[in-house]
């Protein structure tokens, strides 16, 4: 067994990694490295898509703040833990002290094959286990109106973790901005987008069952479908959940009831979150439309708020394209990506105006 210092010859710390419990949706589970940063795992295209993304689309992403390493290891009781290991390059910009470049300093707590460890939470909410189990903090799955929504989220985090825990196994991980970081509450809707969901690295299989399901949902009529939810409700104190599942099938009909659903919180929600949102997708829409060779397959659009009682709502509106693992783009246009700006997935942008858009004009006739 190789120590740490023969696998991460330059790192300084170690930071312990949380489940991030607001995901509502996406197949790869997310991590808390602090209030303000997430970390998933790398993958190449998405690496790539961040690293290129011009500056006019930033303020509509996630601010990409660097790549680690992720290791997981197995403690005494069984428990997993997972660590970020943090380069010298990344200190400054994730606000880590620099110890310096001097060996003794730059290993600050170091020794034998133990880092210095952060971890910025005081609890575990999931806690899992070399065996497949799961010990759970019910506290913090009590605002949950289905709790089991989360419960079969760290299971999958689990079932892909459970037999690859080794203490030099290390995998890549980028960190993002934590989009929800300062709401006390966070309302989210996750909407995948686009008329076309496979992605031009997807096999044959993945292709025909991606179109099946554009094929059978509003993908097809409206350029974008509902794939995860969660609202705050004000009246039981609990957060109402939806699964791309149960929205798959969705109608026309159903899907717009269901987005104006999410909004609607209080009698005058509606009216008040509508302006600010269907505002920030017109300023969206003209961005996307001037981005030539851009290709957004298979990414969501993120419409939050905070659904907290005493949050002022409307001034808490968020809109956010995230999700870029299968996403194009081609700024010298050598390769064939196609020109001018991504027509299905401006079609979604323009179905979600046209629905907040709808209930301004409802307000100014009442």
């Amino acid at each position: 067994m190789s120590s740490t210092s023969e696998v991460y010859p330059d790192f300084v710390y170690k930071v312990r990694l949380h489940p991030f419990l607001h995901q509502v949706s996406g197949s790869n589970f997310m991590f808390k490295f602090d209030s303000s940063t997430l970390c998933k795992p790398l993958v190449e295209k998405e690496y790539s898509f961040y690293k290129l993304l011009p500056n006019s689309l930033k303020e509509f992403t996630p601010k990409y703040k660097g790549s680690i390493e992720m290791q997981m290891e197995e403690q005494v009781d069984g428990t997993i833990h997972y660590y970020g290991v943090v380069p010298h390059s990344q200190l400054a910009l994730l606000g880590l002290p620099n110890c310096g470049s001097d060996s003794h300093y730059a290993r600050l707590g170091y020794s034998s094959n133990k880092a210095h460890i952060i971890d910025y939470f005081d609890e575990d909410d999931l806690r899992l286990k070399r065996s497949g189990s799961i010990e759970i903090d019910r506290s913090s799955l009590e605002c949950y109106d289905d709790p089991n929504t989360k419960l079969a989220a760290g299971k999958r985090l689990n079932q892909r973790t459970a037999n690859d825990v080794q203490s030099d196994a290390a995998h890549k991980f980028i960190l993002l901005e934590n989009l929800v970081s300062n709401y006390n509450m966070p309302s989210v809707l996750d909407l995948k987008m686009g008329t076309r969901t496979h992605g031009e690295d997807d096999n044959e299989e993945k292709r025909l069952r991606k179109q099946q399901r554009c094929d059978i949902s509003t993908s097809k009529s409206l350029g974008l479908r509902i794939h995860g939810m969660q609202k705050y409700n004000l009246q039981n104190k609990k957060f109402e959940t939806l699964t791309k599942h149960q929205a798959l099938e969705f109608t026309d009909h159903q899907f717009k009831e269901q987005v104006l659903n999410f909004i609607h919180t209080h009698a005058a929600s509606v009216q008040s979150l509508a302006k600010p949102i269907c505002d920030k997708l017109s300023q969206f829409y003209q961005c996307v439309s001037q981005q030539d060779t851009m290709r957004f397959y298979s990414s969501s659009l993120l419409i939050m708020y905070d659904g907290a009682p005493d949050a002022t709502q409307a001034n808490t509106v968020d809109v956010r394209a995230v999700d870029f693992a299968h996403a194009e783009y081609d700024p010298t246009q050598s390769h064939n990506t196609g020109t001018g700006p991504d027509v299905g997935y401006l079609q979604g942008i323009q179905t979600l105006i046209d629905i907040f858009s709808e209930v301004g004009v409802m307000d100014d006739l009442t």
